[in-house]
């Protein structure tokens, strides 16, 4: 996985938008993976989360809003979605 070079934020998912999953790029899922692990108590991270990318958000300005959804030992977690926003480098 790559290194987050800028600032990330994370915030509860609050809707669908995006590409499709298969059109997201895998750089752009490393970045918010590695966001996610470099934050766990912001994202309250455990050893037993998995993460898959939903959809990918670019913003004007570059700004990657991945959407995220979370399982805990392979079940889904109703209401544990994320956004990561990140920004490519």
């Amino acid at each position: 996985m790559s290194t987050l070079a800028k600032a990330i934020s994370v915030a509860v998912l609050m809707g669908t938008a995006g590409q499709s999953v298969a059109a997201i790029n895998q750089a752009a899922i490393d970045r918010a993976l590695a966001a996610i692990h470099q934050n766990p108590t912001a994202t309250r991270l455990s050893a037993s989360d998995t993460f898959t990318a939903r959809s990918l958000t670019v913003d004007r300005n570059g700004v990657e809003h991945m959407h995220m959804d979370r399982s805990y030992k392979g079940l889904r977690v109703i209401g544990g979605d994320l956004v990561v926003h990140s920004k490519a480098t």
